[in-house]
């Protein structure tokens, strides 16, 4: 005869017990866990989404200045920031033809890029000679991001910028960049 061996009653209440206790324990810690990953998630988002952005930013500043002739001389500044720290305008030989073209009716010809920090956003326009007017494309979508902070400072071998950014969907969520860029051309 077969002798059949197995837990008993006792050893499977006690054992039912242990896991449920263990898995109250879990449940409770995982909204928690929860809460912490979506933030860390948001912050990262935001952190790509305005490092990624300021990419073509970032390549301006380090054109300022470039002129495809070694002899031709500029008609004004390579770089412009202006007073207040919220507007810049750079100026660099895109086309290689040796001059800055500076001439709003043919965007496409032109050699000036301004940025400036207007309602909440940073916004870009090429081919205007100031900070005002209307027209300009927003980098940022404001439906995501609010930038709260977007302050320029030149100095005489670099260019300082400090932005900080805000989720809308989470005010609480924020990023804040401090970046020098060294002038390679001026």
């Amino acid at each position: 005869m077969l002798k059949q061996q197995g837990f008993s009653l006792f050893e499977m209440l006690l054992v039912l017990a242990l896991s449920s206790i263990l898995i109250l324990t879990i449940i409770q810690f995982f909204p928690i866990f929860q809460r912490q990953w979506l933030s860390l998630y948001q912050k990262q988002y935001i952190m790509h989404i305005v490092n990624n952005t300021l990419l073509p930013f970032y390549k301006d500043i380090k054109r300022a200045g470039f002129m495809a002739k070694i002899n031709s001389q500029p008609i004004v500044a390579a770089l412009q920031v202006n007073p207040k720290g919220d507007c810049i305008i750079i100026h660099y030989d895109l086309n290689r033809k040796g001059i800055w073209v500076i001439d709003e009716k043919d965007p496409s010809k032109v050699n000036t890029f301004v940025y400036r920090y207007a309602k909440n956003n940073v916004e870009y326009r090429s081919g205007v000679p100031n900070c005002g007017g209307i027209g300009w494309e927003k980098l940022f979508d404001n439906k995501e991001i609010n930038i709260i902070q977007f302050q320029l400072f030149d100095h005489q071998l670099y260019l300082e910028i400090k932005i900080m950014g805000t989720l809308v969907t989470a005010p609480n969520i924020s990023y804040s960049l401090s970046r020098m860029i060294r002038y390679e051309n001026r």
